[in-house]
């Protein structure tokens, strides 16, 4: 017998890696996802929508693995199809995410990315650019990249009837996306290609109208807290206490429960601390320290921010359990529910949104924070 074909036959016996089993609480999605392919009637332009944190990728993983599985409709997580999409390995599905330079394509990335995906499927792009050790450098997909999803969406199949792209994060694309427009309308017979986006808005309409939506909703904080218990092993009211924070994400509900306090929470900290006290030398320390991170971290700290000020206006109204307010984000978020008033909470979140907005506009940096630490300061002061 030949090597390879035992090889498929060894394969056929294996349980396969179902990616649905790892998705959390989406299962109308999912659902629905399903009985358009039982149809035989799934898009060949489709966009995953869902907030990071609600694992988008993984709900278009397993859509790869329902359309290449030999028993389907559904996956049947026996067949060679099936294992070989649960290990990223089939030679049909293509990935295309963000990139850090003009002349990078996706296919050169391949081993790390999908190593990143085994190993933290609800991975977001500060995730991805740590994994990539470019956390300094801005991420993008870039034209040659879109050229090369042309490229690769017009190869007769390898091994199936059909090739399957995942484009991870489509939000990156910007103007480059006018590249796609024309392949995302009419892609070819046998190509399906699969967005998958954790900032909708952030899409040109042109690409929007081209693709059939499905839509992930935010993760409760019920089925959070199952799922954490089940990943980490914490005790049930301190994994509540994090679901409480995060609002549906689970991504950052994984990384608060490894890290306890966490990073964010301490510059976080230390800006109000900053502003209250007005001091020049505090302004100056973190402003050097929020600038020497990259963009991407940048826009990921003040989204924090602004999950705390939700937080915290949300503590107004919610009871937490004893055990569950004792978490460092839930104690400071309640701080400042007795510090702030509304009026003042719902102002700094203005300020601290126009802030993210002007960082995604690469401005001065240095100048834009010191700036949001004077106007901060005077919100606080009531000044």
């Amino acid at each position: 017998m030949l090597f390879g074909e035992e090889q498929v036959q060894s394969v056929e016996t294996i349980s396969a890696f179902l990616w649905k089993d790892e998705v959390v609480a989406q299962t109308k999605a999912l659902s629905i996802i399903e009985s358009v392919i039982s149809g035989s009637k799934f898009p060949h332009c489709s966009l995953i929508s869902g907030r990071s944190g609600s694992a988008p990728l993984m709900v278009a993983l397993t859509i790869a693995q329902n359309l290449f599985c030999k028993n389907g409709p559904v996956a049947c997580g026996a067949c060679s199809a099936c294992y070989k999409v649960g290990e990223l390995i089939h030679p049909d599905l293509h990935f295309s995410f963000p990139l850090f330079g003009a002349g990078e394509i996706s296919t050169d990335h391949y081993g790390n990315f999908k190593k990143a995906v085994k190993d933290n499927p609800w991975m977001n792009v500060q995730n991805w650019l740590a994994v990539s050790d470019k956390e300094n450098k801005q991420a993008n997909i870039t034209a040659k990249e879109a050229r090369s999803i042309i490229d690769r969406m017009y190869l007769k199949p390898f091994e199936s009837d059909k090739n399957v792209l995942i484009l991870w994060l489509p939000e990156f694309l910007g103007k480059e996306s006018n590249i796609l427009l024309k392949l995302l309308e009419e892609p070819p017979g046998h190509a399906y290609i699969i967005l998958v986006t954790e900032d909708i808005n952030a899409l040109l309409p042109t690409v929007l109208s081209r693709a059939q939506r499905f839509n992930l909703l935010p993760i409760h904080e019920d089925d959070l807290t199952i799922a954490l218990v089940k990943k980490t092993n914490i005790p049930q009211a301190e994994a509540f206490g994090i679901a409480i924070s995060v609002e549906g994400n689970l991504s950052s509900a994984l990384e608060l429960s490894a890290a306890g306090k966490s990073e964010s929470l301490q510059y976080l900290q230390w800006m109000f601390q900053a502003a209250f006290k007005k001091d020049p030398i505090e302004f100056w320390n973190w402003t050097e320290k929020i600038a020497a991170l990259n963009r991407d971290q940048q826009r990921s700290f003040f989204y924090f921010v602004q999950l705390i000020l939700s937080l915290s206006i949300r503590l107004n109204h919610q009871t937490i359990s004893s055990d569950g307010s004792n978490h460092p984000i839930i104690q400071y978020a309640q701080k400042l529910t007795s510090s702030l008033n509304l009026s003042k909470i719902q102002k700094i979140n203005e300020l601290v949104n126009d802030c993210a907005y002007a960082v995604q506009r690469n401005a001065n940096i240095r100048i834009l924070l010191h700036d949001f630490l004077i106007q901060l300061s005077g919100i606080i002061k009531d000044k």
